[in-house]
């Protein structure tokens, strides 16, 4: 472990105005740690083993920073301490640079508020606080014990091996009685292992940043990010993961970022009230994006899949966008059996679809039959994005959309065997902008309905490929008079007057020779 000599850098140390406060515990009781007589006074806890301190219930005390240390002379080194009873504030008060402010083995909260300040004018300090293991959770079941460990007006960085929030032994009927908040003037950027459990809350009005290691929530915890708030998984090393039972709550308008390199594993429950993006995601728990008449929905920008159990619901548009063609960058999404995806249409563009849209560098792997509906018993369309390329569709099961509009960019659609795809909307089945083609591959008869619209079967005609499963092109594709896309030729009007004409002239013919 480090020496205490050297836990504060050269700058923190340089900006230590105060007295130094020493607590010994004794071996019977808890230690009081005292209010000092300056914010500005530095706090050092003496702990053997594993130490206990209080404050002192409904009491206050402010400290510019606090180690815990164990030992004496040069062979001091971080020491553990539990806290409870009180609340124990640390105003770092630095205007610029690093100021190391807490640095502690282990720290235990059980019944105990611990803050976070910095009240120096116009600072842009980042306050630096050293766990070892950081666990703020209750270890028995009185209804008041509460733990919370908050930031306000702040940057800081936490640097904690294991994070451990925690109810214990308390159950759901006591939610949220150990709770981290990050208030709106706090910016606060977390490394290593977290964990939360247990109806634990992590209250977020400002910036939460998941820098590195694995942030997990489950068993009834909750994070609640308002209006004002930014939970952002940031750094190629870090994976959140909800799991089932657990809730990301974002219905007040906060706001999710997700760094490239991340992942996340939504298992859970998730609320959004606005536009949001994802990166490399794997899901088989709730999504709900709320309507309204600005949300443009939801966009897919690498590797995702939906298991069983996934239901999302996104608003107006559910949008593929991969950032490359490499494996790593592309879109490459997958529903697989058990997923759905409801695509909300907009209340102010009541005759517009809903729509899946594939902006380039994007992939969609369907495995589920009829796996988007736009929530009104209705199908969503699907529209390649103007210019862009790239864009394939493979349907392993059966599927019913709205419409295929190709935006000047061609479109791939993968058949398997047996499969159909059912395009709904009559007139209107095929759009095409530009010279864009629809290209369909592993082709079978009677497998694609387009409506017996005329303008669709000239569209078909002129803009659909039809290939078979080694991607050798079979010929033109028509449109029977079921509404079927074929490669049988079907007769114009003057064709089949011909046709009947002939038909007509022989049976004449035959009659005269009788």
């Amino acid at each position: 472990m480090k020496k205490l000599l050297i836990l504060l850098s050269p700058l923190a140390t340089s900006l230590l105005l105060g007295a130094t406060v020493d607590v010994t515990p004794t071996s019977s009781s808890r230690a009081t740690v005292p209010n000092p007589g300056s914010n500005a006074d530095q706090l050092v806890l003496h702990s053997d083993s594993f130490s206990s301190y209080a404050v002192g219930a409904g009491l206050t005390a402010t400290y510019q920073s606090m180690n815990v240390v164990k030992g004496s002379g040069e062979t001091q080194t971080l020491g553990n301490a539990n806290f409870a009873l009180g609340t124990l504030v640390i105003d770092a008060n630095t205007a610029s640079g690093d100021f190391e402010a807490i640095n502690i083995g282990t720290l235990d909260m059980n019944y105990f508020d611990f803050k976070v300040t910095n009240t120096a004018a116009e600072n842009t300090a980042n306050v630096v606080l050293n766990f070892t293991n950081l666990n703020i959770r209750s270890y028995s079941s009185p209804a008041q014990q509460k733990q919370n460990f908050s930031f306000d007006n702040v940057k800081a960085t936490v640097n904690a091996g294991q994070t451990n929030l925690s109810n214990g032994h308390l159950g759901a009927d006591k939610p949220n009685t150990s709770t981290i908040s990050v208030n709106s003037t706090a910016n606060v950027t977390w490394k290593g292992t977290f964990n939360a459990e247990k109806y634990a809350q992590l209250n977020i009005n400002g910036t939460f940043i998941a820098n590195s290691g694995s942030h997990t929530f489950k068993d009834g915890s909750v994070v609640t990010v308002g209006s004002t708030g930014t939970y952002w998984l940031n750094a190629t090393t870090s994976a959140l993961t909800i799991q089932s039972g657990a809730t990301f709550d974002f219905s007040s308008g906060g706001t999710f970022t997700q760094d490239p390199g991340s992942t996340f594993n939504m298992n859970g429950t998730m609320t959004y009230a606005k536009a949001v993006t994802f990166l490399k995601m794997t899901t088989a728990g709730t999504f709900t994006q709320s309507a309204n008449n600005t949300s443009y929905g939801v966009t897919l920008t690498r590797p995702t899949d939906f298991n069983s159990g996934a239901n999302w619901t996104a608003h107006y548009r559910f949008t593929l966008y991969g950032g490359g063609s490499s494996d790593a960058l592309l879109a490459n999404v997958n529903i697989n059996d058990g997923a759905s995806i409801t695509i909300t249409k907009m209340a102010s563009q009541p005759t517009a679809p809903s729509a899946l849209i594939m902006r380039g560098n994007a992939s969609l792997t369907v495995n589920a039959e009829n796996a988007f509906n736009n929530g009104e018993g209705g199908n969503v369309a699907i529209v390649t994005y103007n210019g862009t390329s790239n864009n394939k569709i493979t349907l392993n099961a059966s599927q019913k959309f709205h419409w295929i509009f190709a935006n000047s960019s061609d479109l791939d659609i993968i058949m398997a065997d047996g499969v159909t795809l059912q395009l709904t909307s009559g007139a209107q089945a095929i759009q095409i902008g530009g010279n864009a083609m629809i290209k369909i591959y592993n082709f079978a008869e009677d497998s694609i309905y387009v409506g017996t619209d005329s303008g669709v079967a000239n569209l078909v005609t002129s803009n659909v490929k039809l290939f078979d499963a080694s991607s050798i092109e079979l010929g033109t594709a028509y449109v029977n008079g079921s509404g079927f896309i074929t490669l049988i030729p079907v007769p114009e009007p003057a064709e089949w007057a011909a046709i009947f004409g002939a038909i007509a002239l022989g049976f004449a013919l035959y009659r005269r020779r009788k």
